[in-house]
């Protein structure tokens, strides 16, 4: 029968449209402490949500469906501190050092930043809800573990009653229901020591997630034995690494 098509050569036609919106709105504050008193300090704050309707629920609705975005993060807080140690020539301590003492002693500088982020809105796929949306809730405390991250008694988790054709009215994503949140520590300890006018001496040593917190990734939505379960870590483990840097 395609033979008999005017254009037999193409099975089908594909095409875009350009629907897609979305909103972002935030609130910013920043606090900031100039260097003095061999200590300087940074700090900011971010509340936002970010919407969006890229997506259609189904192949033919009119226009997209409008959720929350699956990058909104309401709570953004960045915490950052530069300390002088107050040790060596000129410092409240140790002034009086001998040069080589000197040497090890000044020049210290430990640098702090803490990080944290709302955990991203978990993508839920087209399946069986058995409750209001209002049992769409990640567990709390105790409660909550990577077995079972978020109550699945609220969704029909049996394979086999999966629905096939239906027209789908769940949303994509719900603002309350989410991913572990981002929360943790890096820090680095700089220490510059001058030789000569002309030769400098550079030491580094950095620690990214410091105290190796973990952040999890978003649990299996798909129905079975590992529905509701955290499978992986989303943020990087532990990691240090130093340098030398000699500056002439």
């Amino acid at each position: 029968m395609d033979l008999l098509l005017p254009y037999p050569q193409y099975s089908s036609i594909g095409y875009y449209t350009y629907q897609g919106r979305s909103w972002y709105n935030s609130f910013e504050a920043s606090l900031t402490k100039r260097f003095s008193n061999d200590f300087s300090l940074n700090a900011s704050y971010t509340f936002s949500k970010f919407l969006e309707d890229t997506t259609l629920l189904n192949a033919g609705d009119p226009e997209p469906s409008k959720v929350i975005s699956d990058v909104d993060s309401p709570h953004h807080i960045t915490i950052s501190g530069i300390f002088e140690l107050p040790f060596g020539k000129g410092q409240k301590f140790g002034t009086h050092l001998p040069r080589a003492l000197d040497y090890i002693a000044s020049g210290w500088q430990f640098s702090p930043v803490y990080r944290f982020q709302s955990g991203f809105p978990i993508y839920v796929p087209d399946l069986i809800l058995t409750g209001g949306n209002e049992k769409i809730v990640p567990l709390s405390g105790s409660a909550r573990s990577h077995y079972q991250w978020f109550n699945t008694s609220a969704f029909n988790n049996i394979p086999a009653q999966q629905l096939a054709d239906n027209l789908r009215t769940l949303s994509l994503r719900f603002g309350n229901f989410r991913q572990d949140a981002y929360n943790y520590w890096d820090a680095s300890i700089l220490k510059e020591t001058h030789i000569h006018e002309n030769y400098l001496v550079q030491f580094r040593f950095e620690a990214i997630n410091a105290l190796n917190g973990v952040a999890m990734s978003a649990p299996s939505m798909t129905v079975g034995t590992t529905f509701g379960q955290v499978t992986a870590q989303n943020n990087v483990p532990r990691q240090m690494q130093f340098t030398l840097r000699f500056v002439f």
